[in-house]
């Protein structure tokens, strides 16, 4: 009996699946990414004038991504949630002439689903070089907490907001075995996401008074705000091939 055990253990190794990338089918897989922050002060700077000063802003962005492809020798098809989310804020002093007005925290999330492709430069059984490129429709959500107020309205709130913009992009990716049928994935990409037209969602007394649901947010000016999410970035991808 103890031999038939051993047996069936080595057939089993035997026939256990060799990957090979050229001819997978199906994986999901999911990612994370890094990168540079175009965001800097945009979600709260120039509500009172333009000579606002900030102790703190957006340096770097952070987001995943997760979803399945359907690939074929040459050509791969990727589909997908992705999710931006830069470090979030708090603390950070406005002030003006040296007066620090208030204090603001900030919380921005972007969620999109994609749909991408990818062309196969290379086709090893083992490794393989692609060029990318994706396009989806981005939602975004931003709040701003305002607390230790001296301007009006002199009372601590919260400001929420939401947008909607598309979201496209591409790069070049190098795939490699890992173990068994999962993969390891390096993406160099750039993403262009700008939202341009950014409404509150609830009602709110603001630094520029009494606000409702679907107002613009607006500048000390009149302009429309916006936040710009367009970046390079590097992103590590795991990928689970059926």
């Amino acid at each position: 009996m103890r031999y038939f055990f051993v047996i069936c253990f080595l057939t089993l190794q035997l026939h256990a699946r060799v990957l090979s990338l050229s001819d997978e089918s199906f994986a999901s897989f999911f990612s994370g990414e890094m990168s540079t922050s175009a965001v800097k002060t945009s979600p709260f700077s120039d509500l009172i004038n333009g000579s606002e000063n900030y102790s703190s802003e957006y340096k770097n962005g952070y987001g995943g991504e997760f979803g399945f492809i359907y690939s074929t020798p040459y050509v791969g098809w990727r589909f997908s949630f992705e999710f931006l989310k830069p470090s979030k804020l708090s603390g950070v002093e406005g002030s003006n002439a040296g007066a620090v007005n208030y204090l603001v925290a900030s919380d921005i999330t972007s969620v999109a689903p994609k749909v991408g492709i990818e062309l196969h430069l290379s086709k090893k059984s083992n490794s393989r070089l692609y060029l990318f490129g994706f396009y989806g429709s981005a939602n975004l959500t931003m709040i701003n907490t305002y607390t230790g107020l001296t301007v009006s309205p002199n009372a601590d709130y919260e400001a929420n907001f939401k947008a909607s913009s598309s979201v496209y992009g591409g790069g070049i990716g190098w795939e490699w075995a890992f173990v068994d049928t999962t993969t390891l994935g390096l993406e160099l990409g750039y993403r262009s996401l700008s939202f341009k037209e950014i409404k509150f969602s609830k009602d709110t007394n603001s630094l520029q008074g009494s606000k409702v649901t679907g107002d613009l947010y607006q500048d000390y000016l009149g302009q429309n705000k916006s936040l710009n999410l367009s970046s390079s970035y590097i992103a590590l991808a795991f990928r689970f091939w059926l």
